[in-house]
């Protein structure tokens, strides 16, 4: 190599070595500026010279004014403004007892979620995760066993190109992915805080009722348990497994894949619940399994939220003796031939069919036609006495009609003489009741 090639090389590395010690001094310069700025933010800002109580209450309430996903970045922000605002939210353990997050994410992760749950201090956590749980995140839920109060589990990220809700229907079995909830690990011996479990699963998801039924047998607390579209693979082996009484369970919320019903009412009893939300059985064999649940569970059940009536009105008619405490029925869809039936047999009134039924709630996604509604009319003269409330929405404007006025009119009467409320119109607040019109 000639002398000037080397000459060149040397004031090059000299070069590189003035600009990586240049680069040092300026982010030594950007460090000094942002304390000097969070300084200056310090002088400058009101909240400092708030009582805490106050100013904790403001951060708090900042977490309300944007959705779910905002509200998780909400916290890390108020870090970054100054001392004091540090010093605030870190004193804040309310600020860091809800936490949403999609998985899956690089293993760094884990210590952030968990100097995140260290924050909340004792409160309980409201966690809600979207995509596959792995064993990492699992570990550090499990970590923190004793704080988790609510737990909202999402295992197929509805974002995902995979997770459509395509009408086509495959019979191939190799669509289906069977699942573990935590990546399989096990669950802690107790979740003795854990309030509220959710499962918002998927049709091409299979779970095995071992998983669920685990953690319902460590959780005597839980008071709701909200499955939807969760498809449970039947462990025949721990069918002989003691079945697991919830006595704290209140709500129960089973939702869109009806295959959820034979399997998961074999896992529990639930002889407080006092709310019931599902979509009708498939077949007698479903009702059966839901009748033996109900009857085993004795519960003081006054609210039925019935998701669809696409089945026939007799495999309803099986339920009711085992509700007969129920004070308010609801369907989010009910057809017409469905609701014929119901009409008829709350005519046949005094009977054994609901006898304290008070609040009658239906929407639909279809027109009723005029003798329909006199069939409603008939069944709310029947139960003037006891029926308080009628309400009956629609999905359309143009389904919203009762028939000729006469039958309107009859309808105005009874809400005068009885001081029933009866609505008619469509779903939603502040829309125009047919009645007042």
């Amino acid at each position: 190599m000639s002398f000037q090639a080397v000459a060149l090389q040397g004031q090059i590395d000299q070069a590189s070595a003035d600009i990586g010690r240049q680069k040092e001094v300026l982010k030594k310069l950007e460090r000094n500026k942002s304390l000097l700025q969070r300084q200056l933010n310090d002088l400058r800002d009101p909240i400092a010279r708030l009582p805490l109580e106050i100013s904790s209450e403001i951060f708090i309430q900042s977490r309300n004014l944007y959705g779910s996903e905002s509200a998780d970045d909400i916290p890390m922000l108020l870090l970054q403004v100054c001392n004091t605002w540090t010093g605030i939210a870190l004193s804040t353990p309310s600020l860091w007892d809800k936490l949403s997050f999609f998985l899956p994410r690089p293993e760094s992760f884990q210590h952030l979620l968990t100097r995140w749950f260290e924050r909340a201090g004792t409160h309980l956590l409201h966690v809600n995760t979207i995509g596959p749980i792995d064993p990492g995140v699992a570990n550090v839920l499990w970590a923190h066993f004793n704080q988790l109060g609510h737990l909202e589990l999402w295992p197929k990220s509805m974002w995902s190109a995979d997770s459509d809700d395509s009408d086509d229907e495959s019979d191939n079995d190799n669509d289906i992915d069977f699942h573990q909830l935590f990546g399989g690990t096990p669950l802690p011996a107790s979740l003795p805080f854990l309030h509220t479990f959710t499962v918002e699963g998927h049709k091409s998801l299979v779970f095995t009722s071992l998983e669920i039924r685990q953690l319902l047998s460590s959780s005597p607390s839980l008071t709701e348990l909200r499955l939807s579209d969760v498809q449970l693979m039947d462990d025949v082996a721990h069918e002989a497994t003691e079945m697991r009484c919830l006595p704290n369970l209140r709500r129960i919320f089973l939702d869109k894949e009806l295959l959820t019903f034979p399997q998961i009412l074999r896992l529990f009893s639930a002889p407080r619940l006092a709310i019931l939300g599902f979509s009708m059985p498939l077949n007698k064999e479903d009702n059966t399994n839901f009748i033996s649940f109900l009857q085993r569970s004795s519960p003081p059940l006054h609210t039925l939220v019935i998701g669809d009536s696409e089945k026939e009105f007799a495999l309803f008619d099986d339920i009711t003796p085992s509700v007969s405490t129920t004070s308010r029925l609801e369907f989010n869809s009910i057809k017409p031939s469905f609701a014929e039936g119901l009409f008829q047999t709350l005519g046949q009134y005094p009977s054994t069919f609901l006898p304290n039924l008070d609040t009658l709630k239906l929407h639909s996604f279809y027109p009723f036609p005029p003798s329909l509604c006199r069939s409603l009319l008939r069944a709310a003269v029947a139960r003037r006495t006891q029926l308080r409330s009628i309400r009956l929405t629609f999905s359309k404007p143009e389904y919203v009609r009762v028939g000729p006025p006469d039958l309107l009119e009859a309808f105005r009467t009874l809400a005068a003489e009885s001081g029933m409320d009866i609505f008619f119109g469509m779903s939603g607040d502040g829309q125009k009741n047919l009645l007042s019109a």
